[in-house]
């Protein structure tokens, strides 16, 4: 049925009074520029008297077409067609539209072709284009459903001059066809709209037909052909040669559901001699593709590729291509002509290569394969024989671009060479640039500072692009040369649009202070190696000026540590990072980092352990390792360490390579630790600061405090047992390069070798294998690890304190006391002077608790005396040795009378180290809990020292 009828239209304004300016939605019209009312307007127009008087208003109105005037049922593939005719009144009609809408909210219909024609009087653009507008679902894909077109006239004028009615008309024939009945009832209605809207949009008209839809399969009167177009026979391919396969089939159904493929038949399924490269649709007929105006298909988007970049670079042994589901034949249902024709055809192209590594003369197989709705329907095969390589290579070529032959040092000098790559399947190559000084005189002053691709042609494929510099001028931090070694797929074009074998590649050489002056030359070699040899050496490059750096430039500093806790003790590393964020597109030229701040040696608590450039960004390019070395200035101490360290970046320019502020980033690391001729009495604050100079003008400082914890000291004597740690300061495994270093006099410090075992009992203690005794002790490094990091960690020693349990006869200095320590530090190489006639004391006499200070249980025990000069007799000698044990009960912490022990073993060497051992046999362990040691010369001013004093059960 039609709604296009005179009697269907009223008066805007009065509707618009009624529905409180809203449109009154007219069921079942679906929706039209957003309107559902078809409005009448009058307007008054001057009738020349020679004229036929043109119409009042607008007068549209749709007609199906007689060859569909008969269509009442709709199938999917069925396609009807209408005219809009719509007759303009004389004089300006002002924002005229015209829409054809063949679907609405859910996507059924879409529209065909289009064509449009006018009366005389009319003043419009013959060639006015319809828009076609995509499905929301489809404006992606490779087949595009347009479900709306759309004519802008703007304003149309009529000039009536011409006295016949049709002069006066604008005819629109369009299409309409179905692409789909998902989601429908069969027998449901469905409205073909078009409509029109004028005078600015104050005036809307529609006009629809209505058809009932079918979601059965149509009755289908043509068939399907497939054909094997080129080549036709069994052929030969040379090794590393491609070639070109066509196959078709003319589909005359509506919406097939299609694929192909191309595959290789050989007998093993291992062999990869012959691979598919690509598959794709070439060309299809106009009964899919709708118009050119308007293409449907996206031919570009129907392909598929057995170019693997991250497995076969080559091809595949398999590849399928496969159509869009919504495909539409729009004249599949046509009977006439009654068989399937060229518009109804689907081209295939399939590349396939033959690998170098084939073997000459054996026979590869090839197959080609259609299938419509998962069924195959048609397979072609033939045979190839491998033939040897043709031994004919396509050149590679480079074009320079044009290169600024004036450069300033410190300045960035840019260039591009496009390189045009060999069609020829797998192709590896290097790309190299290199300068040299022009008088081959002096070492080059130019770093090759970047090289990176650009732009790569369609056609390539696959590429692997490795970029390395080196100096090939001798001892010289530059990196005058580049080489980006290549490794691509290039099989040619595979679009019927053309491809590109072109890698465009930046070129970025940096004139280097220190290294390049004014006045210097420097000749530019470009050249290709490995599939293509070509050189070019005619660019050279004037050192002509220095350059001003960007100024001021945007850097954020960052100083910090990665430890839990900011403190040092003697001899313990710190380690800390500055990051340094630069600004993209910069460069400020030389930039300055300054450790340590102060820099005057004797101010300073602090020197530089070590320092490195732990990461240059990759947007930094005209910076290395090399370059920073070599201009990096210190001040080093005897022990090796630095007291002071600038670090140099001759040129810190960031070219912005990627979008990533990580590679905007230098960072250095730096391990700093207390001076050894510092002392380090008390628990205080120190601050480290460091500093940068950049853009000649810039300055940054930063400083961070930390704690610095002196050694534990001791009033009396103590013996150290273990250390007690807070696990949850603990950074990495403990105790890692950590260390016991120990001193009696807090000037003097020694490193105590120790084996820290985890205490069964507790696991925040680490317990040593050999107590010693010391007045003052601190965690440090091991003496072979003086510059590796370790985080502090809060700890406690483990320790007994001896006051009480150790007493030295009429030591009223303490001087003998603080030297016992020696005697029962486990080294017989460590002595002190014994006592002789004429000291105070001019003896030694020392009670000990026997488990505290010497570490053994309660019970029968022996005991070594070691020391230079000594004897190991009782009495009856110059020199007297003897160990006792008391036998009466205690006194406070000691006891009373006392049982001498046994010699069993006597290794006394007369003015020599001697050794002499004792069995002390308590009756019972209570007796066992203290051991007395004398030791006497009646001559004066002799040299005799003890060394160790040692026990162990028995």
């Amino acid at each position: 049925m039609y709604n296009s009828s005179p009697e269907f239209t009223f008066s805007r304004r009065h509707r618009s009074k009624q529905t409180t300016g809203r449109q009154l939605e007219v069921s079942p019209t679906p929706n039209m520029f957003l309107r559902y009312i078809v409005v009448f307007s009058v307007a008054f127009v001057f009738i020349q008297p020679s004229h036929a008087a043109a119409p009042a208003a607008l007068t549209p109105g749709v007609a199906v077409k007689a060859e569909y005037s008969a269509v009442t049922d709709l199938f999917l593939g069925s396609k009807v067609a209408f005219t809009l005719t719509v007759g303009f009144p004389a004089g300006v009609t002002s924002g005229v539209i015209v829409e054809i809408l063949p679907s609405t909210n859910v996507t059924i219909m879409a529209v065909g072709s289009v064509n449009m024609t006018r009366g005389a009087n009319l003043d419009i653009d013959p060639n006015t284009k319809l828009v076609y507008h995509p499905s929301e679902e489809s404006k992606d894909a490779a087949f595009k459903i347009y479900t709306r077109g759309v004519y802008n006239f703007s304003d149309v004028n009529n000039a009536n001059t011409n006295p016949a009615d049709a002069e006066n008309n604008l005819v629109i024939e369009y299409e309409a066809f179905v692409v789909s009945v998902d989601g429908l009832t069969d027998g449901a209605t469905h409205w073909v709209s078009a409509g029109i809207e004028y005078n600015n949009s104050y005036n809307v008209w529609i006009g629809q037909v209505s058809y009932t839809m079918k979601t059965a399969a149509p009755t289908l009167t043509k068939t399907p052909t497939y054909n094997l177009t080129s080549p036709a026979s069994a052929t030969s391919m040379d090794k590393g040669d491609k070639l070109t396969v066509l196959f078709e089939t003319w589909m005359p159904y509506p919406s097939p559901d299609m694929a192909a493929e191309a595959f290789s038949l050989h007998s093993d399924p291992n062999n990869n001699h012959l691979q598919v490269v690509s598959l794709r649709v070439k060309a299809i007929g106009q009964n899919f593709d709708g118009t050119t105006v308007a293409p449907q298909v996206d031919l570009s988007k129907i392909t598929s590729t057995g170019v693997l970049c991250n497995t076969s670079w080559s091809g595949s042994r398999r590849v399928r291509v496969a159509l869009p589901t919504t495909l539409t034949n729009k004249e599949s249902l046509s009977t006439s002509p009654s068989t399937s024709t060229a518009d109804d055809r689907i081209e295939f192209e399939a590349i396939i290569t033959m690998t170098s590594d084939a073997v000459e003369g054996e026979i590869y197989p090839v197959g080609f394969g259609i299938e419509v709705d998962a069924a195959e329907v048609w397979v072609s095969y033939f045979n190839i024989t491998a033939n040897a390589p043709s031994g004919s290579v396509s050149a590679m070529s480079l074009n320079i671009g044009d290169v600024n032959t004036t450069a300033c040092v410190g300045a960035m000098n840019e260039f591009t060479v496009n390189i045009s790559t060999a069609e020829t399947g797998l192709t590896a190559f290097s790309f190299n640039v290199e300068v040299v000084d022009s008088n081959n005189i002096k070492p080059s002053g130019v770093m090759v500072a970047h090289m990176e691709v650009l732009e790569t042609g369609s056609n390539v494929l696959c590429s692997e692009v490795n970029f390395t510099t080196t100096s090939t001028a001798g001892n010289t931090a530059v990196d005058n040369s580049g080489s980006m070694e290549f490794n691509i797929t290039n099989f040619g074009t595979m679009t019927d649009l053309g491809g590109n074998s072109t890698i465009t590649v930046k070129v970025v050489l940096v004139p280097l202070p220190g290294y390049a002056i004014t006045g210097d030359a420097y000749k530019v070699k470009i050249g290709l190696t490995g599939h293509t040899i070509w050189m070019d050496e005619t660019t050279v490059l004037d050192i002509s000026c220095e350059n001003q750096p960007d100024a001021p430039v945007n850097y954020v500093f960052d100083f910090y540590h990665n430890c839990t806790g900011n403190c040092l003790t003697r001899g313990s590393v710190f380690e800390f990072f500055l990051d340094i964020t630069t600004e993209r597109n910069k460069n400020p030229g030389r930039v300055n980092v300054e450790l340590a701040v102060p820099t005057n040696e004797s101010e300073s608590f602090f020197v530089i352990c070590g320092y490195e450039v732990v990461k240059i960004g990759s947007n930094l390019k005209c910076i290395s390792n090399k370059t920073i070395t070599e201009a990096t200035n210190v001040t080093t101490l005897s022990d090796g360490t630095y007291s002071r360290v600038d670090v140099v970046f001759p040129v810190m320019c960031n070219l912005g390579v990627v979008n990533d502020t990580e590679e905007d980033k230098v960072r250095v690391r730096m391990t700093v630790r207390i001076r050894n001729d510092t002392n380090v009495n008390s628990t205080t604050e120190e601050w480290f600061g460091l500093g940068s100079r950049y853009s000649t003008t810039q300055v940054w400082v930063g400083q961070y405090k930390i704690c610095i914890r002196a050694p534990d000291h001791y009033s009396e004597l103590a013996r150290v047992l273990g250390v007690a740690i807070n696990p949850a300061d603990l950074v990495g495994d403990f105790p890692g390069v950590r260390g016991i270093e120990y001193s009696f006099d807090g000037i003097e410090f020694k490193d105590k070798p120790v084996v820290f075992t985890p205490d069964v009992g507790n696991s925040s203690v680490y317990n040593i294998d050999k107590p010693f005794i010391t007045k003052y002790v601190g965690m440090t490094n091991h003496p072979n690890q003086t510059c590796q990091a370790s985080c502090y960690v809060n700890h406690e020693m483990v320790v007994t304190k001896l006051d009480g349990y150790l007493e030295i006869f009429n030591d009223n200095t303490g001087a003998l006391k603080s030297q016992t320590p020696i005697a029962l530090d486990g080294d017989n190489d460590t002595c002190f002077a014994l006592p002789v006639q004429g000291d105070t004391p001019p003896l030694f006499w020392t009670r000990m608790n026997t488990s505290v200070v010497l570490g053994i249980n309660a019970s029968q025990f022996d005991i070594v005396i070691t020391g230079e000069g000594i004897s190991c007799a009782k009495h009856s000698n110059n020199r007297v040795l003897q160990v006792s044990y008391p036998e009466s009960s205690s006194v406070g912490k000691f006891h009373g009378n006392i049982q001498f022990c046994t010699l069993t073993d006597d290794n006394a060497v007369a003015n020599s180290f001697s050794s002499c051992q004792f069995r002390c046999e308590c009756p019972s362990p209570a007796n066992c809990e203290e051991v007395i040691i004398f030791l006497a010369n009646e001559e004066n001013g002799s040299n005799w020292k003890l060394c160790e004093i040692s026990a162990t059960n028995f």
